[in-house]
């Protein structure tokens, strides 16, 4: 209900964001709870799903550790159960948080997108020109980042199910050049 409240009621957006940072502080809402929450009410999520993901925003811009998981849980899930443009839409926000220079939300987002690679590689190979996008932003991550790009990179091109991945195989001819 609060995330039908958050995305319905623009004035109380930051009273219910409030509320459900509480909520995750205190232990209330767990992962269990999030994913039984998107396999069970999907439907009605799927059509809130723009407000989803500006809460996962907003929530991974946090200090805290559980905030933060919260936040890339709802990215997780958004992925995992929604179509393939909220799927598009979650990738383009997590390549805006590698892609901000925040290194605490470049790790995040480098974690989520290599959750989802494992996750559902086919739905990731459809997204690849975004997360082959964040080449162009190594200048602002470090190297330990940078190895966990090209893994993700080379896991969307080099996989044993080869559909769809022939212009992520060509990146190293582009690098050369």
């Amino acid at each position: 209900m609060l995330l039908i409240i958050y995305s319905t009621n623009t004035q109380t957006k930051k009273y219910i964001e409030r509320v459900l940072r509480n909520k995750i502080q205190s232990g209330c809402f767990q992962e269990q709870l999030l994913q039984g929450t998107f396999s069970i009410h999907y439907l009605v999520l799927k059509d809130i799903c723009p407000s989803i993901l500006s809460l996962a925003q907003n929530l991974l811009h946090s200090l805290d550790q559980s905030i933060i998981l919260f936040g890339s849980l709802l990215y997780k899930y958004a992925f995992k159960f929604f179509d393939t443009y909220c799927q598009q839409e979650v990738i383009g926000a997590l390549v805006t948080h590698v892609c901000s220079g925040n290194e605490a939300e470049v790790d995040i987002a480098l974690d989520v997108l290599l959750e989802l690679v494992v996750l559902n590689l086919s739905a990731m190979r459809l997204n690849a020109v975004f997360v082959k996008g964040i080449l162009d932003y190594l200048d602002k991550m470090s190297p330990r980042q940078i190895r966990k790009l090209f893994y993700i990179l080379s896991t969307l091109a080099f996989s044993k199910q080869h559909e769809g991945s022939s212009h992520i195989q060509r990146l190293p001819v582009m690098m050369a050049t």
